[in-house]
C-alpha cells in the first residue's frame, strides 16, 4: 500500500491569519506567537487615534507553501525585495472595490518579510469610522477574510512559460 504525506498550505494551518494589533500595548505580545523582529517593531508602534490594527499573513512564497487559493504563486526572492510596496503602493479596500483610493477602509502601516515563517505580514489599519462592522468584528474575535491584491506585469503559465499581461492572453 502506498502512503502519500500531504503538506499543509499556508491557509490549511490552525494558526489564524489575522491577528488583532494593539500599539504600544507590551502585555498583548506576551503570549502571542509572533518572530522576534517583528515583535520589536510591534512593541514600538504608535498608530492613527480612531483606527484598530490587524496583523495580516498576506502572501507566502512558492518554494515553501505552494500557490495560493486563486493558484497564484510567488517566489521569495520577489516577495523579500518588493514586500514594501504593500505600504507604498497599497491600501485598504473592501469587496475589491479598490480603483478609487478615496473609496479605502484604512492603510497598510507597515510590511515584514518573516524569514522564519517564510510569508509576508501586513500591519493594516482599519478605520472606525469608515469600516465599524470591520472593527467590531476584530474586537470581538469574528473571523475576518482578506484578500491580497498586487499588480504584476504579467502572469506566468506554470506549464508552458506564457507571459500574459492580461486574461485574454492566457495559454
Amino acid at each position: 500500500m502506498d502512503k502519500t504525506w500531504e503538506i499543509p498550505t499556508l491557509t490549511q494551518l490552525d494558526e489564524p491569519s489575522i491577528t488583532l494589533v494593539r500599539p504600544g500595548y507590551k502585555e498583548k505580545y506576551a503570549h502571542t506567537k509572533i518572530a522576534s523582529p517583528i515583535y520589536k517593531e510591534l512593541e514600538e508602534f504608535e498608530g492613527r487615534p480612531n483606527t484598530s490594527y490587524m496583523l495580516v499573513v498576506s502572501v507566502s512564497p512558492n518554494e515553501y507553501w505552494g500557490d495560493n487559493k486563486n493558484n497564484d504563486a510567488f517566489c521569495e526572492y520577489d516577495l523579500m525585495k518588493k514586500h514594501p510596496t504593500f505600504v507604498t503602493e497599497g491600501t485598504f479596500f473592501k469587496n475589491h472595490v479598490n480603483q478609487d483610493p478615496l473609496k479605502n477602509y484604512g492603510y497598510n502601516a507597515k510590511s515584514f518579510y518573516d524569514d522564519v515563517m517564510k510569508r509576508v505580514l501586513v500591519l493594516v489599519g482599519v478605520d472606525h469610522d469608515k469600516a465599524p462592522d470591520i472593527v467590531d468584528d476584530l474586537e470581538s474575535g469574528k473571523k475576518i477574510s482578506v484578500s491580497m491584491g498586487c499588480r504584476v506585469k504579467y502572469d506566468v503559465c506554470s506549464i508552458c512559460g506564457n507571459m500574459a499581461p492580461t486574461r485574454k492572453e492566457y495559454c
